[in-house]
């Protein structure tokens, strides 16, 4: 349990903040890769594969990780607290990030649409090119 006691007036909203703007990241790439990306069409076979369609490298989507951090430095890297009241720095934990953190779920929530549809297409042009070529893929 937390205990906020003492912790000063609006630190609990900081700390909520900062989790929201992760959260928001992550949100934003799940609907623009189901979305926009996919149009809403999974082959839900091959979500079990190894080799599958949605396997990547080794298993690692690299266009939404990159898309999911950066999302998450944007939204959070300018976290503050006002002195005494609650754990980030007075100027942010990086100073020019801050204006963006009471903003932090919609930043984050951008920040991953954005670089996600960007990267998409270029880091994983070859995986969708080899998936094509298996058997599976086919059917």
């Amino acid at each position: 349990m937390i205990n906020m006691e003492g912790a000063g007036r609006g630190s609990m909203g900081r700390v909520d903040g900062f989790y929201g703007g992760l959260l928001g990241a992550v949100a934003g790439l799940l609907i623009t890769d189901y979305w926009l990306v996919r149009r809403s069409r999974l082959q839900l076979r091959e979500l079990y594969l190894q080799d599958g369609r949605y396997w990547y490298s080794g298993g690692w989507n690299i266009a939404g990780v990159i898309a999911a951090v950066v999302g998450m430095v944007l939204a959070v890297g300018g976290a503050y607290s006002t002195p005494g009241n609650g754990p980030f720095p007075r100027h942010g934990l990086i100073p020019f990030l801050k204006p963006l953190y009471d903003y932090s779920w919609l930043i984050g929530f951008a920040a991953a649409v954005v670089v996600y549809l960007l990267l998409y297409p270029v880091l994983a042009q070859d995986r969708r090119r080899s998936v094509a070529a298996l058997p599976l893929a086919a059917g």
